[in-house]
């Protein structure tokens, strides 16, 4: 097997779609020889921020000497950015030698499930398992794919648990009320888990807290057990956590939002090492971590920025964001996912926006662009007169960023948003250009 032949039978494997179970993975686990109990785990959930939350402990963690695995989805270029080991992603090599060892124990568990397969996540997964116990990590952190009682990353037992802001999103999979998600969410808290959460509502923090007292485990919260600040002067950010202040803090981010991911990360590491940080080791840990999609600057005059928000929250603060900058006019380009609440989002971004290029990407989950168009100037024609937004469409990412370029200004603002999968094509478009 080389590497286009690895990539390629992962591709595939996305037609076994999403799989709410956890006896495949328990399956494959045993005949890895449980890899994934080998050494201790975080876990990262939440609707929003989960990566970057998770890369920023990564780097905390590893500030403070620990050899440390994280594994986070999905990927924007390459499979490759799922699995890494101190901020360095597996390499082609690596990946492939890593699939040949674990293979055998994937076609074993393939063989019991007949007629059905292993999915695309539940064997990623797996290797991810594998490929950290084969390095002998310190810690590993696995951000959930969705939701967190039949995620493939729940078969770990983790000493810490992450749970970000919790909002509507995936509906069709985990509920139809918050109080629903969050229960679906709340299963990352096992027994005895120190629980770090994200601001939430009142519903989802009754639902948060039952779930931790049930495991006889704990759960701090953003905004009452621990606190951020920002200096918005300065750019500084200080953090009140459960053993110290640390104050003088910078992001390597950008985006006023991953203010409380940090926060989230710095009281994380906290929980998971039971001891202050050190304030030098987190401040040049945090300055240190970049995460492609999240507030990412392509370039300037015009600003052309890349951010996968892809549900109304994260939607709600993009447009939070955007007022902070100075432009004359605001051109998007978007392109959903249809499973996604995209009347929702559409409602807030339209109103905000002088020119927007509707359009799609090549995930066979997306919106085509004439159902994104015709959804679009429903929603438009409904707002009024002067919230109203030129309307254009583009067959690819590719062709909308060339043609939001070409009706740019130097002084105008290029944001193209909706979906992950979207920004991850616009950044191969921009690497190639």
């Amino acid at each position: 097997m080389d590497y286009l032949q690895l990539i390629s039978y992962l591709k595939k494997l996305t037609n076994q779609g999403v799989n709410p179970s956890l006896k495949e993975i328990e399956l494959l686990c045993r005949e890895l020889e449980y890899p994934q109990l080998s050494y201790p785990s975080i876990q990262v959930t939440g609707t929003n921020g989960k990566t970057s939350t998770s890369k920023m402990l990564a780097s905390i963690l590893k500030a403070h000497g620990l050899n440390c695995g994280l594994y986070i989805s999905p990927h924007l270029i390459k499979y490759n950015e799922r699995l890494s080991i101190n901020g360095r992603c597996i390499s082609d090599q690596e990946f492939v030698a890593l699939a040949e060892k674990a293979m055998s124990a994937i076609i074993r568990v393939n063989k019991k499930l007949q007629p059905r397969r292993l999915t695309e996540f539940e064997v990623l997964t797996g290797l991810a398992f594998y490929y950290f116990a084969q390095n002998q990590v310190d810690v590993a952190i696995f951000e959930v794919g969705m939701g967190g009682r039949w995620d493939a990353t729940s078969v770990i037992k983790p000493k810490t648990s992450v749970i970000t802001g919790v909002t509507m999103d995936h509906a069709d999979y985990l509920g139809n009320s918050l109080a629903e998600i969050a229960a679906e969410k709340s299963y990352v808290i096992k027994n005895k888990t120190g629980a770090v959460s994200g601001r939430q509502a009142d519903e989802v923090k009754k639902v948060l807290l039952k779930r931790a007292q049930k495991m006889s485990g704990s759960i701090a919260f953003l905004g009452s057990d621990f606190k951020v600040r920002s200096e918005r002067e300065s750019g500084f950010i200080s953090v009140t956590g459960l053993f110290k202040n640390y104050n003088g803090l910078k992001l390597g981010l950008k985006g006023g939002y991953q203010q409380e991911n940090a926060a989230l990360a710095i009281v994380a590491a906290e929980s998971y090492l039971n001891k202050e940080l050190d304030n030098d080791q987190l401040s040049k840990s945090l300055l240190e971590v970049e995460s492609m999609g999240r507030w990412q600057v392509i370039s300037r005059d015009p600003s052309i920025v890349f951010d996968g928000a892809h549900n109304p929250a994260g939607i709600a603060r993009l447009v939070d964001e955007t007022k902070k900058q100075k432009f004359k006019r605001l051109i998007l380009i978007l392109s959903i996912l249809k499973d996604k609440e995209v009347s929702k989002m559409l409602e807030i971004l339209l109103p905000k926006a002088n020119l927007v290029f509707v359009t799609t990407n090549t995930n066979k989950r997306a919106l085509s662009v004439g159902a994104l168009k015709k959804l679009s100037v429903q929603i438009n024609s409904q707002l009024p007169s002067d919230e109203r937004c030129e309307l254009k469409a583009a067959p690819s990412v590719k062709d909308a960023l060339v043609m939001a370029k070409k009706a740019a200004n130097v002084d105008d603002f290029i944001l193209l948003t909706g979906s992950l999968y979207g920004v991850g094509e616009g950044i191969i478009v921009v690497k190639q250009s």
